[in-house]
């Protein structure tokens, strides 16, 4: 079982998610906005975090970077209906370490969540 925070400023979007999540027998716990996101993966350190990367302020990008500040092994996929290079470009370049194009596919969200989990955290870095 893998420990999903699924975060995403539309319910729809969020339900759709947890479903196809939870179908797969993974725990999901959901946030619609950035501020609840950060809150949740302190307490909870989830496995992978899905993310939205459009939201209302903070979007998406801001808030990967806020989790990466906690957390520089989190593991977070992106979400995002747009397909712009450049907006994945500086996903990537912030942490992020997937990107899963709406709308979902339940195979591609699966597959997306399994290959994450199964990374290891990346390690320390010398400063």
């Amino acid at each position: 079982m893998v420990r999903v925070l699924v975060v995403d400023d539309e319910e729809a979007v969020r339900d759709m998610l947890r479903r196809m999540l939870e179908a797969r027998g993974h725990e999901v716990a959901l946030a619609s906005d950035g501020a609840t996101a950060l809150a949740s993966y302190q307490r909870q350190r989830p496995d992978v975090v899905v993310l939205d990367m459009l939201m209302p302020e903070p979007d998406g990008l801001a808030v990967l970077a806020d989790i990466h500040r906690l957390d520089p092994s989190a593991r977070v996929a992106m979400l995002s209906s747009l397909r712009e290079e450049g907006m994945v470009g500086r996903a990537l370049d912030l942490g992020a370490r997937d990107y899963v194009v709406k709308p979902v596919l339940f195979q591609q969200l699966h597959e997306c969540v399994e290959r994450l989990a199964s990374q290891p955290p990346d390690p320390p870095t010398a400063d």
